[in-house]
C-alpha cells in the first residue's frame, strides 16, 4: 500500500523522478500502490518521469497506479543500455493534465528491456505514445490503451515500435491486446489524431480485438528490413485508412476480420512501394461515397511493385475496387486465394492463382462478384 509522490520543483524550475536509477549493478523489485510525479513542462523531455531506469540489471514493479500530471510515465533502460531483467505488473499508467488551459503530458511507457509486461490501461489524456518498444524483447499483454490528441499540430502513434530515428531496429514486441485507440476530441485545425498501431522499425507482433483511429491508421507498417504479424478482428479507421502497408520487402502476414476506412482515396488499404504482404480472411470496407472512390489504393516504387497475396478477402466499394493507376503504371498482378466484391475490378488488375502467370487464360478465375455484398 505504499505511495511514491514527488512534487518539488527546484529553484530553477527543474522537476525530479519519483524513482531513478542509475547504477549499472542495480538489482530492485518494488511493491507499492501509487507512484506520482508533476513531470516537466517541455513534453519532449524525460525529466521528471515517474519512473527513470537510465542502467541496471533487473527492475520489477508491482503497482496498481502510475500517474504523471506533465510527462512520461515510465522509461526503462536506455539506447545503449538494454535492462537485461525487467518485469512489469500495473492496473493503470496514466499522463496529462490541464493547467491554466494548456494541456500537458505525453508518453506513458518507453522501454529498452528484455522481459514481460502485464497492464490493464495505459491512457494518455493530451499527447504521447501509450507504449513505444525501442529496444530488446518484450512480450506484454496490455489490455487497453488510449490516447487523446489535444495538443495543436502534434500527435503520436498509441502504440509505437520505431525506427533507428529512436529505437534499435532490431527491436522485438509481442502484444497480446484488447483495445488500442487513437483519438483527438478538438474539431479544429491543427489538430489530428496518430495511428492507433505503428510498425516502423525491428519486429511486431500483435494481437488483439480491435485498432481504432480518429484521422490516422488503424495499423501502419513500414521501412524495409521491418518483420511483422498481425491477427485481429478490427482495424477501423474515422477519417483515413484502416491500414497502411509502405515499403517493407520482408513479407508480413495480416489475419483480420474486418478493415474499415472513410477516405475517398483508400479506404481500407493504402499500399505505397515495394510492400510484400499475405492479406487473410478479411472484409474491406471504404465508407466514403462516389465512383472515384477507393477501398485499396496502390502505388508503387519505381518499376518494383508490391508483392500482394489475397486468401478468402472480401472487398466491398462505391468506387474502385482496387484502384492502380492504369496510365501511370500499366498493370498489377496479385496471387489470389479467394476474392468476393461487389463490383467488378478494373481491367489493369491481374489475379493470378498461385504464382503461376504464364497462361493469360488463368488471369481473374477465382474470382466472384455479388452485387449484394455490402
Amino acid at each position: 500500500m505504499g505511495v511514491i509522490k514527488n512534487t518539488y520543483v527546484g529553484t530553477t524550475g527543474n522537476v525530479y523522478e519519483c524513482i531513478k536509477i542509475t547504477n549499472a549493478n542495480t538489482e530492485l523489485e518494488i511493491t507499492c500502490d501509487l507512484i506520482e510525479g508533476i513531470g516537466g513542462i517541455n513534453i519532449d523531455s524525460n525529466q521528471g518521469a515517474c519512473v527513470n531506469v537510465t542502467n541496471g540489471k533487473k527492475f520489477h514493479l508491482k503497482c496498481n497506479y502510475v500517474y504523471n500530471h506533465r510527462n512520461v510515465g515510465l522509461v526503462i533502460g536506455t539506447i545503449s543500455n538494454i535492462i537485461s531483467d525487467f518485469n512489469l505488473t500495473i492496473k493503470k499508467i496514466e499522463t496529462g493534465i490541464q493547467e491554466n488551459n494548456t494541456p500537458y503530458g505525453t508518453t506513458g511507457l518507453i522501454t529498452y528491456a528484455n522481459g514481460f509486461i502485464s497492464i490493464s490501461e495505459i491512457f494518455c489524456s493530451n499527447l504521447g505514445h501509450c507504449f513505444s518498444h525501442r529496444a530488446g524483447l518484450i512480450t506484454a499483454k496490455i489490455f487497453k490503451m488510449k490516447t487523446i490528441n489535444n495538443v495543436q499540430y502534434r500527435h503520436a502513434s498509441t502504440v509505437q515500435v520505431p525506427g533507428p530515428n529512436q529505437g534499435s531496429d532490431s527491436q522485438k514486441l509481442i502484444l497480446y491486446f484488447d483495445e488500442i485507440q487513437s483519438l483527438r476530441e478538438i474539431q479544429q485545425t491543427g489538430y489530428s489524431s496518430d495511428d492507433a498501431i505503428q510498425l516502423t522499425g525491428g519486429t511486431g507482433i500483435f494481437v488483439g480485438r480491435r485498432a481504432f483511429s480518429t484521422d490516422g491508421n488503424g495499423l501502419q507498417i513500414t521501412r524495409a528490413n521491418t518483420k511483422g504479424y498481425l491477427k485481429c478482428n478490427e482495424l477501423i479507421s474515422s477519417n483515413r485508412n484502416g491500414l497502411g502497408l509502405n515499403n517493407f520487402t520482408n513479407q508480413i502476414t495480416l489475419d483480420v476480420n474486418y478493415i474499415e476506412g472513410n477516405n475517398g482515396d483508400a479506404g481500407a488499404v493504402f499500399v505505397a512501394g515495394v510492400a510484400n504482404f499475405i492479406l487473410k480472411n478479411a472484409k474491406c470496407k471504404n465508407l466514403a461515397n462516389g465512383s472515384n472512390s477507393r477501398t485499396f489504393w496502390i502505388i508503387p516504387d519505381g518499376n518494383d511493385d508490391p508483392i500482394i497475396t489475397f486468401v478468402n478477402l472480401k472487398i466491398v466499394s462505391d468506387g474502385h475496387i482496387i484502384f492502380f493507376d492504369e496510365t501511370l503504371f500499366g498493370n498489377l498482378e496479385i496471387n489470389n486465394y479467394g476474392l468476393f466484391v461487389n463490383k467488378e475490378i478494373d481491367s489493369n488488375i491481374k489475379l493470378l492463382i498461385g504464382k503461376d502467370n504464364s497462361i493469360p487464360a488463368l488471369y481473374n478465375y477465382l474470382y466472384i462478384v455479388d452485387i449484394l455484398l455490402s
